[in-house]
């Protein structure tokens, strides 16, 4: 969505650029048959690659030394606990 609206993310720094964020509805989440897992698209989901891209080189190493040490799946796990899902929505109950 913010791709589609050309904001950086980066550029959100204060409680009036959350004006320039377009609302979003219940129509934007729902799934269709075409879309059976759309609420995805509002779910942070990194890869191996976009970690790599993004991820502080410090924040990379430490990761590198911590899976030579304790093993790739500690690695893993750490990072379910990073990116796991939490996604909360409130509707009046005729979302399905």
């Amino acid at each position: 969505m913010f791709d589609q609206n050309n904001i950086d993310p980066k550029s959100i720094k204060t409680v009036d650029d959350l004006k320039r964020i377009p609302f979003t509805s219940k129509r934007d989440f729902i799934a269709s048959d075409s879309q059976p897992e759309k609420f995805k698209d509002f779910i942070l989901q990194p890869d191996q690659g976009k970690i790599r891209k993004y991820w502080p080189s410090k924040k990379l190493a430490c990761m590198a030394l911590s899976s030579v040490i304790k093993g790739k799946q500690y690695i893993k796990d750490q990072l379910i606990k990073e990116f796991q899902p939490s996604f909360m929505t409130f509707t009046t109950g005729t979302t399905s």
